[in-house]
């Protein structure tokens, strides 16, 4: 999987392996797709107590939770905080409840389905994205740990603004009911600036989506339509074929 998305990329060479993916024809695996009555189904394989796959099950997606996503991406690279919807810059997100409600989802090694059908319909469900996620920023990495969240003011004397900018906005926290619910939150500085801690929140889920040639949702990029995929499963992307009722062939 890592070596689909290396790490410590130039912004040329994350450019450079977007074109190259989306060329090759390569899709994520256990992806999403779409059944005959029009709703978008994922995959999702539960693990037991020793991490071994007990059985598959097929998740619907809201029509509502994927609208959000496509709204997020848009006003996120709108804005200049991404470029490009694949992993090693726009391509996952986190999903967040409030902290007294997750001792009342099941666990998904016991109830997949009724833990992916609560979260996806909280009203109150939230998604952090991490942005430039393969970026390299190892000369920047001068905040201490433990110091305050990095800040225009307490960040150190950066060469390069947009290096420093790509890091001071990494960190991007939205609504799954409103996508004008959407904000740039503070990270916790250091190399990555990733933040993950969010006050009275706990992380729930993440869902990857990556841009594909022939990929299942259709989204406007650069003002052209372009299809996404996504999937529960991992990070991995292949140019092999696949069948979704019984997986990557």
């Amino acid at each position: 999987m890592s070596g689909d998305f290396p790490s410590y990329q130039t912004s040329a060479q994350v450019a450079a392996s977007f074109d190259s993916m989306i060329q090759q024809g390569q899709r994520l695996e256990y992806r999403g797709f779409k059944n005959p009555n029009d709703e978008y189904l994922l995959p999702v394989l539960p693990t037991n107590t020793h991490g071994l796959v007990n059985a598959q099950y097929w998740v619907p997606w809201p029509t509502k939770v994927i609208s959000a996503i496509l709204s997020h991406i848009d006003w996120t690279i709108g804005n200049g905080f991404a470029e490009f919807p694949f992993f090693s810059d726009m391509g996952h997100g986190h999903f967040y409840l409030p902290q007294e409600k997750i001792h009342l989802l099941p666990s998904p090694q016991l109830n997949a389905l009724e833990r992916w059908r609560l979260i996806l319909n909280d009203p109150e469900l939230m998604i952090l994205y991490h942005v430039r996620e393969k970026y390299d920023y190892r000369p920047w990495s001068a905040v201490p740990h433990g110091a305050p969240h990095a800040t225009p003011q307490t960040e150190p004397e950066i060469d390069d603004p947009q290096i420093s900018f790509w890091r001071l906005h990494r960190n991007i926290f939205a609504s799954m009911n409103s996508s004008k619910n959407i904000q740039v939150i503070a990270g916790p500085g250091g190399e990555a600036n990733t933040a993950s801690r969010i006050l009275g929140y706990g992380a729930v889920a993440t869902v990857h989506f990556s841009m594909a040639k022939n990929g299942c949702i259709p989204f406007m990029y650069k003002n052209r339509i372009n299809h996404l995929d996504f999937s529960l499963q991992g990070l991995s992307v292949k140019n092999i074929p696949y069948n979704p009722q019984s997986g990557p062939k």
